[in-house]
């Protein structure tokens, strides 16, 4: 009696077209489709390198929480500029609420107040320059204002309006992004489930995996079918997310 005659062979070979298919449904299920198309906004930024998520998540959040400082002090100085001091002193009036201990984006915002207050223009701070396209608005609002004379404090409102919606709009693309990819990864660990779900059956996966050239065959058409449910999606978020700017 033939190997697939008895009750045995029969739950070897369902094991091995289970995993086959399960293989096949996280490649299918994971494939680009419309909804990962829609979660692409039209902007366009400069990518980022890539690295490991927690790390960007903590820049992510350092940066929000800076920027958003930022926009903050604005407000403030805005408010200040409205009863008619200058602009270092409204400024020295910002530096003047920071106290110790201060967390990342007071002490930048801190640094920036302080050398405003001496009257040196923000093109020539540090912690101005490195707070990227928010730093850049700033310069760019007192350029404007020193040339043209035009009032600082609705410049300020303006910016500060700007810098929460971009924070507010990358962290919702974040929140986005993050359905599509933890799917991703429970569906590619199907191919485990069903090796695992095989042994329980009472079958050996593994040894009839290796043990055959139909089970050699085999196991090279699930691998190749999982890393490419695997990497498939993961291009095209990561894609997704570099137009995006959160690379």
């Amino acid at each position: 009696m033939g190997p697939l005659r008895t009750p045995a062979g029969v739950v070897r070979v369902l094991a091995i077209a289970l995993a086959c298919c399960l293989g096949a449904l996280g490649a299918l299920a994971t494939w680009p489709n419309r909804a990962i198309e829609r979660l692409r906004p039209p902007a366009k930024r400069s990518a980022r390198p890539r690295g490991r998520r927690s790390w960007l998540d903590r820049v992510f959040r350092r940066q929000a929480d800076t920027h958003l400082e930022l926009a903050t002090a604005l407000g403030h100085v805005a408010a200040v500029l409205r009863t008619g001091v200058t602009t270092p002193a409204a400024w020295g009036v910002i530096a003047d609420t920071y106290h110790e201990p201060l967390t990342r984006g007071e002490r930048a915002v801190r640094s920036i107040a302080q050398h405003a207050r001496l009257g040196y223009p923000l093109s020539e701070s540090g912690a101005c320059r490195a707070l990227g396209a928010a730093g850049a608005a700033l310069i760019a609002a007192e350029a404007v204002s020193l040339r043209t004379g035009a009032a600082l404090g609705p410049l300020l409102h303006t910016i500060a309006a700007s810098i929460r919606a971009e924070v507010d709009a990358e962290s919702q693309r974040k929140s986005a992004y993050a359905g599509p990819r933890a799917t991703m990864r429970v569906l590619a660990a199907l191919p485990l489930g069903a090796v695992g779900l095989g042994y329980l059956m009472g079958a050996d996966p593994i040894a009839e995996l290796t043990g055959s050239t139909l089970g050699h065959v085999t196991l090279v058409l699930g691998l190749a079918l999982a890393y490419t449910g695997w990497l498939v999606p993961q291009r095209m978020i990561h894609r997704a997310e570099e137009k995006a700017g959160l690379r």
